[in-house]
């Protein structure tokens, strides 16, 4: 079975979900889909991921991943840093 290297689509699934109120169905999507573990729009999918672990209240886990990704220096583009920096400042100030 063909499975896709990029991620957008299943981001944008994801989206829509969080959308109309349900992050737990938009957290299934990116860990079924393998979404976090793509080439091409990794980027998004992870911070996406950490925002939504965050909102449903897996705060620890959400700190983890988002402590881990900024020491890998993996993620480059300004909106994902942005979301994770601001992940890890809520969980610092005591704001989880």
């Amino acid at each position: 079975q063909y499975r896709p290297r990029n991620a957008a689509g299943f981001v944008a699934e994801a989206l829509y979900f969080s959308a109309k109120g349900d992050p737990h169905t938009a957290i299934e999507i990116l860990e079924e889909s393998n979404a976090l573990e793509m080439e091409t729009n990794y980027e998004q999918a992870i911070s996406l991921y950490i925002h939504l672990l965050h909102t449903v209240g897996r705060k620890q886990e959400a700190y983890e991943i988002a402590e881990e990704i900024m020491k890998e220096g993996i993620v480059t583009q300004r909106h994902s840093l942005d979301l994770i920096q601001n992940i890890l400042k809520k969980s610092t100030a005591g704001n989880t």
